[in-house]
């Protein structure tokens, strides 16, 4: 089953400003600006050479937040940034993962089912995913 959000909503074309992505983010303009100075993210090229403002796309902005999320966590900058990238490398397979196994997903006054299939080839019981409204979850093994 694909994502059909994914279809309604092309990011690409979301386009956000150093101050923007300073406000959204918690991250300085300064800070930012060091980050790019060092590797660490990049802003978007222009085709216009005289354009001197930063931006950035959504796969910055993701970015940077993933960067600033390991050093809240007490990450070094160096530390945050390699972090982020091993996660940045983790999500497609993630994605991949929940596009294709994801059947349903049902909503319950009190709690959420997310089903993932059945187990085997026989069918006789499915895999779910429950999250309550404490969003705790688990997972559970349906006889079908």
């Amino acid at each position: 089953m694909g994502n059909p959000i994914g279809k309604f909503m092309d990011t690409d074309n979301l386009i956000f400003g150093i101050g923007q992505v300073s406000k959204i983010t918690g991250v300085s303009s300064r800070s930012l600006r060091y980050w790019e100075s060092q590797g660490y993210i990049s802003t978007l090229k222009s085709d216009n050479e005289k354009q001197t403002s930063r931006q950035y796309n959504v796969q910055n902005l993701l970015k940077i937040f993933r960067i600033k999320h390991f050093q809240d966590e007490g990450y070094t900058l160096q530390g945050a940034v390699e972090q982020a990238l091993k996660l940045q490398e983790q999500l497609p397979i993630v994605k991949h993962f929940m596009e294709n196994q994801i059947q349903d997903i049902i909503i319950e006054e009190d709690r959420g089912i997310i089903d993932f299939g059945f187990v085997d080839d026989s069918k006789k019981q499915k895999i779910l995913g429950i999250v309550d409204r404490n969003a705790n979850s688990h997972f559970e093994i349906q006889d079908v």
